[in-house]
């Protein structure tokens, strides 16, 4: 059909994402250029408290707006009732300073870049929200809750109700599409939630971040004070279960090699106490440096140099 080719389709999509830690600014970064360089326009919804809007290259060609937001965890009440009823406040009270964002206004496309722990809330106020837009995306960027097989009575409500509720978004099309940052998060969605399929689940690739300085690695251990002279191990980043810290230290118990375990995240799902108590299990040949707290983004690269 020739007007496919001589009638461009601009779409005004709207950007939602309260977060900013990790690989966040860089998925709004990433998303938000390849849309202005398709043509389209571009409005970014994020938190009033966000610091990091200006590494969004893209600001200049997108329209940022600010929300009051609150922040969705609670000091020290880590793997606690109380902190996961308080996180599903947040996102409650959050969804809805969205919806009185969104009102009144219409989009082609709303993609919410999370959709981690906010799958009831969304249930709830889905509905709402979809009025604004002829489509509505959703970026999940950890499954861990298909992953909980134990026997933990909290645990197994929360897998149920999570995967009810999103396959309650699915089927009742408050959802249209998913994306999930690789194919093996795919293929557990699809085994685990009822109305999910190959049509409305697909895989967009978390970002890379290009290196903000490269540095040699002789250089990288000695600003960052690790020994230069022996075999290191790092484990970084947010220390979760499915990251398998847990694994790697049952798996050191057999190493005779002489190096050492540099751990550098902030612990979510395992206490200090806890990593303590593996490192004094290792073998005397593993030495383990013990880096248990957020690592601010400035020196990320030197760690991975």
């Amino acid at each position: 059909d020739i007007y496919t080719t001589l009638i461009k389709l601009i779409m005004h999509i709207r950007l939602i994402d309260l977060q900013w830690e990790g690989h966040h600014t860089q998925y709004v970064d990433y998303i938000s250029r390849y849309l202005i360089d398709n043509d389209h326009e571009v409005t970014f919804l994020t938190s009033d408290q966000n610091p990091r809007v200006d590494e969004i290259r893209s600001t200049h060609s997108i329209n940022v707006q600010r929300v009051n937001a609150t922040r969705n965890h609670s000091d020290g009440q880590q793997n606690s009732i109380v902190n996961s009823a308080y996180i599903r406040a947040a996102h409650i009270h959050n969804l809805g300073r969205i919806y009185y964002n969104l009102r009144n206004k219409k989009f082609d496309i709303i993609h919410f870049l999370q959709y981690d722990n906010t799958q009831l809330s969304y249930a709830v106020l889905g509905k709402l929200i979809q009025k604004a837009a002829a489509g509505v995306v959703m970026t999940l960027h950890r499954d861990v809750f298909l992953n909980q097989h134990t026997k933990d009575w909290l645990c197994y409500l929360s897998r149920n109700v999570t995967s009810s509720c999103m396959n309650m978004s699915f089927s009742t099309s408050s959802i249209d599409y998913l994306t999930v940052h690789t194919s093996s998060i795919k293929h557990r969605i699809l085994g685990g939630v009822a109305s999910a399929n190959h049509s409305n689940v697909g895989v967009l690739p978390a970002p890379t971040p290009e290196p903000i300085q490269n540095i040699s690695t002789t250089e990288a251990r000695e600003r960052v004070n690790i020994d230069t002279d022996t075999h290191v191990i790092l484990f970084f980043g947010q220390i979760r279960h499915e990251k398998g810290l847990d694994r790697l230290f049952a798996a050191l118990q057999g190493s005779e090699v002489k190096l050492t375990l540099v751990i550098a995240g902030n612990p979510k799902d395992y206490s200090q106490d806890q990593i303590a108590t593996w490192a004094q299990q290792t073998p005397d040949s593993v030495s383990v440096d013990m880096r248990c707290k957020y690592i601010p983004e400035g020196v990320v690269d030197i760690y991975l140099s």
